[in-house]
């Protein structure tokens, strides 16, 4: 008798049991998740002294009706866009979801392109699912913000984020100098995600109108352009610039004669190399002075130009490399000048490097460049696996280098063969002429590394060689930190820099990194040819 009780308790016991997993089903349109921070038309102002505090965005789990794990991704968006092309602000697997102000501010003004220091109109949302699939959402909650950026507040020519921008001088005054197309006609616009305030023209020249009833400013013609505006005065002007030309004693046309510079498209820069003497140096546009620029520091041969001023004093005589920049694409956005002496900066001793990649030609073989009085260093691509040589002259009849036979040693046996590479690929060759020592090395790759990079110094971001240029780019987010460029994913072959606040200079082996500044997306570019005075190993952070 108690074997059968105790059997139908089992059996009752089992039957309990199927009915418990029976009810763990999955629910494939889950109860969505509820957003309780931020409250509903919450307000932020982001500051530069703020960027460092935190932010947390909370709501409640979705309910599945199992217990497993959900994906959670948090979405933002401009409130007259309502959720169109969104902007992922974090995924997680938990409910909350903490992040510095300056790692929210980088995603508002990089990828939502929010107009820094004007208020914004967001809605915030979360999707939740189960491996990938039964998606849920939350109701979207409103709140305003206002993003910070170390550009001063912009106003945009034309009504769309790809659009151009002059920024503001003063509260309502805007400037800048911008190339523009023929053909093309546009407002001005204070917020190009959403419909902001727009001025156009009423039909006077030099009148704006405000409002949407405005009719668009036409470009007379294709050029590079002073722009100006004031949403207040509802003024505007487009003065042409047909040329930039240097002025004063230090020229060769003294005050009364403009030394035209050279627009450079690919650099929006405008430049010359000329012969100066001792005296006074100035910039003016269309050749003559109603617009024309000097400098705060008369001292200075690099730094802001400033409208009307001092003219920069050039101590001594030379060949000079001089370029003006009204792009304001960089911290501290002020129009630039640079005036670099060339002429005592006489050009490296060389060793040529003929092959049969290019047909053992000295006159016509790539070189490397001496950086002390024996040892040579260059970085140089090789379209193919060949034999080649050292020479010390871009013909056969002085010294040549080939293979001693002994790794990792030259010989100045002429009758002896050459050094051979087994692939294509960009090499570092070093050669001591004291020793006859040498190296090569392959360099597959150069990379961003730093706490500036996703990859901190952990990880590179590699860049790509343009081939055509002969440069190593990449265009990439970076936040404010420490950056530095590695090859090959290791510190063997690492650069860094001697003034750390410089987004532009040469690079130095082994040297402290770089800081920048701000969050953003820049395109970095590493320039190993030397092929241009001052001949140094160069770099470049320009922020898009």
């Amino acid at each position: 008798m108690k074997r059968l009780i105790i059997f139908i308790y089992a059996l009752l016991a089992l039957i309990a049991c199927e009915k418990d997993e029976t009810r763990a089903v999955l629910k494939t349109e889950g109860t969505p998740p509820a957003i309780s921070l931020p409250v509903a038309d919450t307000e932020l102002t982001i500051t530069e002294p703020s960027l460092g505090e935190e932010v947390e965005f909370v709501w409640s789990d979705t309910d599945y009706g199992i217990n497993t794990e959900v994906t959670y991704t948090l979405e933002i968006d401009s409130k007259c866009n309502a959720f169109e092309e969104p902007v992922v602000v974090g995924v997680t697997t938990d409910h909350t979801l903490p992040m510095t102000l300056e790692a929210l501010n980088a995603k508002l003004v990089n990828e939502l392109k929010l107009a820094p220091h004007q208020l914004a109109e967001l809605q915030i949302r979360v999707r939740s699912v189960v491996n990938n699939k039964y998606q849920s959402i939350s109701a979207a909650i409103p709140f305003t913000i206002t993003p910070w950026s170390a550009r001063p507040v912009a106003l945009w020519i034309g009504e769309s984020t790809s659009a151009p921008v002059v920024l503001a001088t003063s509260e309502t005054a805007y400037e800048g100098y911008r190339y523009l197309e023929e053909g093309t006609a546009f407002r001005f616009s204070t917020n190009p995600v959403c419909e902001g305030d727009v001025f156009g023209t009423n039909g006077t020249e030099g009148v704006l109108q405000e409002g949407i009833a405005s009719a668009e400013i036409e470009i007379p013609s294709t050029g590079y352009y002073r722009v100006q505006a004031n949403t207040e005065a509802l003024t505007y002007s487009l003065t042409k610039i047909d040329t930039w030309g240097l002025i004063g004693t230090a020229t060769a046309g003294g005050w009364n004669t403009s030394t035209p510079l050279t627009y450079n498209s690919s650099k929006d820069t405008w430049e010359t190399e000329v012969a100066l003497i001792n005296g006074a140096l100035k910039f003016r546009a269309n050749n003559g002075w109603d617009i024309n620029y000097g400098t705060g520091n008369v001292n200075a041969l690099t730094g802001s130009l400033a409208f009307d001023a001092a003219a920069i004093d050039i101590a001594e005589s030379g060949n000079y490399m001089i370029s003006i920049d009204f792009s304001q694409t960089v911290v501290p956005y002020a129009f630039t000048y640079s005036v670099v002496k060339t002429s005592n900066v006489p050009e490296p001793s060389k060793l040529w490097l003929p092959g049969s990649y290019q047909g053992w030609s000295p006159a016509t073989a790539p070189t490397i460049y001496a950086i002390n009085d024996e040892a040579y260093e260059g970085y140089v691509y090789i379209h193919e696996g060949a034999g080649f040589k050292f020479t010390s002259a871009p013909d056969w009849d002085h010294i040549n280098y080939g293979d001693s036979g002994t790794p990792n040693l030259l010989t100045t046996d002429g009758t002896q063969p050459g050094l051979s590479l087994s692939s294509a690929g960009y090499y570092k060759f070093y050669v001591n002429t004291g020793t006859l020592a040498y190296a090569i090395d392959l360099i597959e790759t150069w990379g961003l590394i730093g706490t500036a990079t996703t990859g901190g110094w952990d990880t590179s971001t590699p860049m790509t060689y343009d081939q055509a240029n002969d440069v190593w780019k990449v265009t990439a987010d970076l936040a404010q930190g420490a950056l530095k460029f590695r090859a090959n994913n290791g510190w063997g072959i690492n650069y860094g820099v001697a003034d750390i606040n410089a987004l532009v200079g040469n690079l130095l082996f082994d040297a402290p990194s770089i800081n920048i500044p701000e969050a953003g997306n820049y395109t970095v570019t590493l320039d190993f040819s030397r092929a241009d005075a001052p001949y140094k190993y160069t770099y470049s952070v320009v922020k898009n």
